[in-house]
C-alpha cells in the first residue's frame, strides 16, 4: 500500500475495532431500565455483554457455594491509574474499590474460565477482589452462574432484550 493510500475500512486497530463493537451497541444498552448494572467481557474478538442487575435478581437468597481465591484473580486486575491497560487485565477504579462492601459474594459464570486460566469467569466482583487483596484476605464467597443462567443475564447485541 502506497503510503498517501488509506487501509479499508475492515483494517482497524483492535482498540478501533473493540470500541466500534461497543458503540454498535450503546442503542441495546440504551434499552435497558436506568440503572442497570452491566458488565462487558472481551474474549479474543468477542464481547459479551451481561446484566448484572438481572443476575442478582436471578440468585436472590442463593448463599455462596464458593470461593475465589483472592491472590490468583488480583493478579488479572490493572488499576486504572497504573498505565496502559494490557489485553490480558481488568480494569478498575481504585477509588471505587476503597469504598465496596466485601459482604456481597463475588459472581463467577461457569462456563467461562479466566484468561489464565483459573476456573469460572468473574462478571461481578473485580473491586471487591482488589480492595481484599489490599487488606490481605485470602478468599472471597462466591455465586456461581451456571450456562443455563449465563443465558439468561447475557444481553444479545442484536437488541431482543427480556425485562424480564
Amino acid at each position: 500500500m502506497a503510503d498517501n493510500e488509506q487501509p479499508p475500512a475492515d483494517e482497524g486497530t483492535e482498540p478501533d475495532k473493540l470500541r466500534d463493537r461497543i458503540q454498535a451497541m450503546a442503542p441495546v444498552l440504551r434499552t435497558l431500565p436506568r440503572g442497570t448494572h452491566v458488565c462487558v467481557m472481551q474474549e479474543g474478538d468477542e464481547l459479551y455483554l451481561y446484566n448484572i442487575t438481572r443476575a442478582f435478581e436471578l440468585i436472590e437468597g442463593r448463599q455462596p457455594e464458593t470461593t475465589v481465591n483472592v491472590a490468583e484473580r488480583a493478579k488479572l486486575i490493572h488499576p486504572r491509574d497504573a498505565g496502559e491497560l494490557p489485553d490480558d487485565k481488568v480494569q478498575i477504579d481504585p477509588a471505587r474499590a476503597e469504598t465496596v462492601d466485601l459482604s456481597y459474594p463475588v459472581l463467577v459464570v461457569a462456563g467461562r474460565d479466566e484468561l489464565d486460566g483459573s476456573r469460572g469467569r468473574v462478571i461481578d466482583g473485580w473491586h471487591r477482589i482488589y480492595r481484599a487483596s489490599r487488606l490481605g484476605i485470602a478468599e472471597l464467597p462466591a455465586i456461581v452462574i451456571s450456562p443455563d443462567e449465563e443465558q439468561l443475564i447475557r444481553i444479545d447485541p442484536g437488541g431482543d432484550q427480556d425485562e424480564g
